[in-house]
């Protein structure tokens, strides 16, 4: 009867010892390797960019957003909505946008000597990196921001010459206006730049 006995504790402590044993390494294999957590590698770079106006300024001008990537552009005509929007999802880096918008006088508006008009163009983005669990990339501030590119408030007929002297054509101009956003890595570090004014 005792050597039943030692025989069952003997069975127990083998058990017990090879179950703690098992139990220990399945979490170490379940540990991510330093650097190499999923959830911090890099998986896309989400953009979107918009441009408005209002429709009492595209009575007068014909107004587009062109966003060129890579070897791909697109131009974006405002329309009565005064508003067009542009989003991208890309995996690719490095990844470059150079956003620009256009305006040009309509050859055929001639203002109402009786009315003021307003102008105003704003110019929006968003760029975050994502890593692979959609969170936002580890290190990597997201870009947001709104603005106003042009804001002026009742031209009469004079001040429209000289806004269009001024911002279409002058040396001064405004338009076009271009915004170049840059995604890259460097040093094993990745870097979203903020726009520049070109």
């Amino acid at each position: 009867m005792k050597k039943n006995i030692h025989l069952i504790f003997a069975a127990l402590f083998v058990l017990c010892t090879t179950a703690t044993f098992l139990t220990a390494c399945g979490d170490a294999e379940d540990e991510p390797t330093p650097g190499e957590s999923s959830g911090q590698k890099f998986h896309s770079l989400e953009a979107t960019f918009i441009a408005t106006a209002n429709p009492e300024f595209l009575e007068m001008v014909d107004m587009s957003m062109e966003v060129k990537s890579g070897t791909n552009s697109q131009t974006f005509t405002l329309g009565s909505k005064g508003r067009v929007r542009y989003g991208e999802s890309t995996t690719v880096c490095p990844a470059t946008y150079d956003v620009t918008l256009h305006v040009t006088r309509k050859p055929g508006f001639v203002p109402d000597p009786d009315k003021s008009y307003d102008v105003k163009v704003g110019f929006s983005y968003s760029l975050k990196a994502t890593d692979a669990d959609g969170g936002t990339l580890k290190d990597v501030t997201p870009l947001k921001e709104e603005t106003n590119v042009l804001q002026l408030e009742g031209l009469d007929t004079s001040q429209l010459d000289a806004f269009f002297n001024d911002y279409l054509v002058g040396e001064g101009k405004i338009f076009p206006a271009t915004y170049h956003f840059r995604f890259y890595q460097k040093d094993g570090k990745y870097m979203l730049e903020i726009p520049k004014d070109l």
